[in-house]
């Protein structure tokens, strides 16, 4: 079988790079996972470790980083949120190591989540992120059954919802939805052995099925109907495209009206709105801030994810399917974000890092290499 749009890596240094992504994305998704079975020292030492390396990593090739690439609304809600939480410590005093505790491990993310997508092409992130996704699934898979059939408490087949490594079904429902997305660019681009491909979406689908929650189910319908609307956009020429943003206006306002009336009537209206409003000093502004972020992310993913493949004059390139993650993973994100946002925190923004950061240099996201200065 042809791999045709992204060989591994074949350099020591690309595959090492490309391995310590796998690593420190298993550390981002699986937190929970770690803390139980070794307890907070051995994973703030390993969230430490991490951070540092790549901070090693991302000096060593800080010559071939586009740093004025950054985007500017994540650098500034990065340090509004530094400055509320100091003002919260200063001005109330109270829960003074909580606070300064969270936001370590708030920047800790940050970095480690920067560090992996500014050091590596984007064809080996993905090749990255869909290892990481495969082996949180399967050891979260495996974990439930093993305590279903050892101890009899797992919650596979007695209509529970799922955790498996990640302790939230939330979180684990939301790496399955980026996970379906993710083999299933794989599949179609042939970076993977098809039947592999198949079974792994197989089982992401049903992991999302698995965790039964409502923020889950709503995040995947979301996600479906990005793609969807995407595939159509792909399909007609730019003049041509306006039934299909129509058409999204339209879905957009019907499918948000029903996940609010449905959140309001099943869910929990205290926790909605969380996401945009984060619960510090100048949280308006917070929000602001935060919800230009968000905006700029998927303005930046639909017109990568829409538009053809180009580096020239050449203006009929095959679509890559692999451009479709940063909009799948943008829509699953802020989606699930507004009823659940505690329990996917971590994973949640390390994604949101990663993506308002390569979106900014689409390029990257091209098969052809590009002599920008960014980091290949």
């Amino acid at each position: 079988m042809a791999f045709v749009h992204s060989a591994p890596p074949t350099d020591f240094a690309r595959k090492a790079k490309t391995g310590f992504a796998v690593l420190a994305l298993i550390l981002l998704f699986a937190g929970d996972g770690l803390v139980a079975a070794g307890g907070w020292v051995l994973y703030a030492g390993l969230n430490a470790a991490v951070g540092v390396t790549y901070i090693s990593i991302m000096w060593r090739y800080r010559h071939r980083i586009a740093w004025q690439r950054l985007p500017a609304w994540l650098v500034l809600f990065l340090l509004m949120t530094i400055a509320s939480v100091f003002t919260s410590v200063w001005v109330t005093g109270s829960q003074a190591d909580t606070a300064v505790t969270w936001l370590v491990n708030y920047l800790l993310i940050t970095l480690i989540a920067a560090g992996i997508i500014l050091t590596q092409p984007w064809a080996d992130f993905v090749r990255a992120l869909g290892t990481a996704l495969r082996w949180v699934l399967a050891l979260s898979l495996g974990w439930e059954l093993a305590l279903e059939w050892a101890f009899d408490s797992g919650t596979i087949f007695n209509g529970g919802p799922v955790t498996g490594l990640t302790g939230s079904a939330d979180l684990l429902g939301l790496l399955a939805i980026v996970a379906t997305g993710v083999f299933s660019t794989q599949l179609y681009d042939r970076t993977v052995w098809r039947a592999w491909g198949i079974v792994w979406v197989v089982l992401a689908v049903g992991t999302v099925a698995l965790t039964r929650t409502p923020s889950v189910i709503s995040a995947f319908i979301v996600a479906g109907l990005a793609a969807l609307f995407a595939l159509w956009a792909r399909h007609q020429e730019q003049p041509r495209r306006r039934l299909v943003y129509l058409t999204a206006i339209i879905t957009v306002v019907f499918v948000g009206s029903a996940l609010g009336l449905w959140a309001a009537f099943f869910g929990d209206v205290s926790t909605v709105g969380q996401w945009l409003i984060p619960a510090l000093p100048g949280g308006i502004a917070l929000a602001i801030a935060f919800t230009l972020l968000n905006f700029g992310m998927m303005w930046r993913s639909w017109f990568i994810a829409v538009d053809r493949p180009q580096w020239d004059l050449q203006e009929h390139r095959p679509y890559l399917a692999s451009t479709l993650v940063p909009l799948l993973i943008s829509a699953a994100v802020m989606t699930q974000g507004v009823g659940a946002f505690g329990s996917i925190f971590g994973a949640a923004w390390a994604l949101v890092v990663i993506v308002a950061i390569v979106t900014k240099t689409p390029w990257r996201l091209l098969a052809k290499p590009s002599s920008s200065r960014t980091i290949r």
